[in-house]
């Protein structure tokens, strides 16, 4: 399954120069299930407030490299209000980042996966 849309998230300031912003804007991303992989391809943009106008700087835009999600690391598991579940002991629990973000990508899809098979059922006869 490959995206092609444009995803963007503000994150933290420069750690140096601290009044640029930054944005980290997905492009491309490849779901591979059969590797448990999923590269994604994305840019750091940064910007600078110009007489009240956020001003994007294309001479600090850079390309994100090697961002590969897979089951080599693990990430916090976490709620739906994002904060960081604990188990019994008041440990962070950790889980397979591939696996957890694969998860969340199937939740996400499952609505439009079902009216899709509905709309591939009556339209095309696909499963007759």
């Amino acid at each position: 399954m490959e995206i092609m849309y444009e995803v963007r998230q503000k994150i933290s300031n420069h750690p140096v120069l601290t009044d640029l912003e930054r944005d980290v804007v997905v492009y491309r991303t490849a779901d591979n299930m059969d590797v448990k992989q999923m590269p994604i391809s994305a840019r750091i943009e940064h910007f600078k407030d110009v007489e009240g106008v956020r001003t994007l700087l294309h001479e600090f835009t850079r390309e994100v490299k090697d961002w590969i999600v897979s089951n080599d690391y693990e990430i916090k598991k976490r709620d739906k209000q994002n904060q960081p579940i604990l188990d019994e002991d008041g440990n962070e629990i950790k889980v397979p980042a591939f696996d957890a973000y694969q998860a969340m990508i199937l939740q996400a899809l499952e609505p439009i996966l079902k009216q899709g098979i509905l709309n591939d059922d009556s339209e095309l006869k696909r499963f007759d």
